[in-house]
């Protein structure tokens, strides 16, 4: 895919009420990344489980996921708590779904790129 599809997805994600339902989950501070940090054998454990998720995640273990995903918010050049803390603000009013899609678009544009679908990051 281009840039153009990755900002294409990112705008109806912006108008749909489902937003990047999820998104958070998956990074440092997250529930889903949390939960596994504190359960090791999970992280060697492969993405076989949902039939839902693409061909790329079923060549991951969840390590490797949770990995790219703290790696993904360093290249946009942020700390690796910033998606919760943004996602925490977003919970508090102090700023907008459709700002805080912006703000996560670079990170879901790299982890996109790398090969994951839509919804094995919003699932």
């Amino acid at each position: 895919m281009s840039e153009e599809d990755f900002r294409r997805e990112i705008e109806v994600r912006k108008k749909s009420k489902a937003g990047l339902n999820n998104f958070e989950g998956n990074f440092p501070g997250g529930w889903r990344y949390y939960y596994a940090m504190e359960n090791p054998d999970m992280l060697e454990m492969p993405f076989t489980i949902d039939e839902n998720v693409s061909e790329f995640l079923r060549t991951r273990t969840q390590g490797e996921f949770y990995r790219d995903c703290a790696e993904a918010v360093l290249a946009s050049g942020n700390e690796e708590d910033y998606v919760h803390d943004m996602a925490f603000r977003r919970s508090l009013g102090e700023i907008h779904e459709e700002e805080y899609i912006e703000l996560m678009a670079p990170i879901y544009i790299t982890l996109r790129r790398k090969g994951y679908r839509e919804r094995d990051l919003t699932g």
